[in-house]
């Protein structure tokens, strides 16, 4: 295709492209012209020396010693003129067609009481209403006379035995043969006793102790022993200790105790306490002495054996 050419001034370049797009570049476009890119631009190359202007077709380049022009067609949106003036008031209109009738009103204030009329008939009974709610508490009425004294109740039981040691130290036993660490004077009502005792132990460091509540008969108390350690460092340790016992006649409350590790921890020994034994149930009952176990509780393996 060869292309279309003219001289032109630089001062005409865009008056010759504008009146291009003006005489049917919108319209090449449209038809699919060569010289209108899809995007609506046109490409034309200017000589500077001799002001020849060629327009190109898309996608060609402007041969040598010319000047490549990317031009719109389409021209950008102008700015927005001023506003003009306001023009002269117009003659009046005709009358328009009656309205449609509009919403009701907000109903208007209660007007004043009219004057009372004649007493009407009297009407029939009203069904009963609910029941009201409890009235307030009356005033406490004024004491009555004492009544007759009531006959004696059954004696109750009032009995127990305790014991201590003075402070000194006693050494521990193994845990298979615990040593007796304190006693209680022997009951002189056979029964179930309530028995608790306060054991002052000094346990070397690594070692562990377990100690219970026994009969002198050979009865274990409920529940089963109470162990401390290892522990960390020798020193003093606190041990309470409970347990439901049955005693025979002459028998004696006992706390006992062993030690886990006797070879090893010979500094462990028992220290001071107290123990006391309160009856609770003077029968001897199957029921209660089946609560004390006949032979010794199992002492758990030593830390570590």
């Amino acid at each position: 295709m060869r292309w279309g050419s003219r001289r032109l001034s630089y001062a005409s370049v865009a008056a010759s492209i504008a009146l291009f797009l003006a005489l049917g570049g919108g319209a090449y476009a449209v038809a699919g012209n060569p010289f209108v890119a899809n995007n609506g631009s046109i490409t034309a190359c200017i000589q500077p020396v001799n002001d020849e202007l060629k327009a190109l077709p898309t996608g060609s380049k402007c041969p040598t010693g010319y000047v490549a022009l990317t031009l719109n067609q389409k021209g950008e949106r102008g700015k927005r003129g001023p506003r003009g003036a306001t023009g002269p008031h117009g003659p009046r209109g005709l009358t328009g067609a009656t309205g449609a009738t509009g919403p009701t009103g907000p109903t208007g204030p209660t007007g004043p009481a009219g004057p009372q009329g004649p007493k009407g008939d009297t009407g029939a009974a009203g069904a009963t209403g609910p029941q009201g709610p409890r009235g307030l508490t009356g005033a406490i009425g004024a004491t009555g006379p004492t009544g007759p004294t009531g006959p004696s109740g059954p004696a109750g039981i009032a009995y127990g035995v305790s014991g201590s040691t003075p402070l000194g130290s006693t050494g521990l036993s193994g845990t298979a043969s615990p040593t007796v660490v304190l006693q209680g004077a022997a009951v002189s009502q056979a029964g179930t006793y309530y028995v608790t005792a306060d054991l002052e132990l000094w346990i070397g460091t690594g070692d562990a102790v377990e100690c219970f509540i026994a009969g002198s008969n050979g009865t274990f108390g409920e529940p089963a022993s109470v162990a401390i350690g290892p522990v960390a460092n020798e020193q003093y340790h606190e041990m309470p200790l409970t347990g439901v016992l049955t005693l025979a006649l002459g028998n004696q409350p006992e706390a006992e105790c062993g030690d886990y590790d006797l070879g090893t921890h010979a500094d462990t020994k028992y220290n001071t306490g107290d123990l006391t034994a309160v009856l609770i149930n003077s029968s001897t009952s199957k029921i209660l002495a089946a609560k004390a176990p006949s032979t010794a509780p199992k002492l758990p393996s030593p830390p570590g054996g």
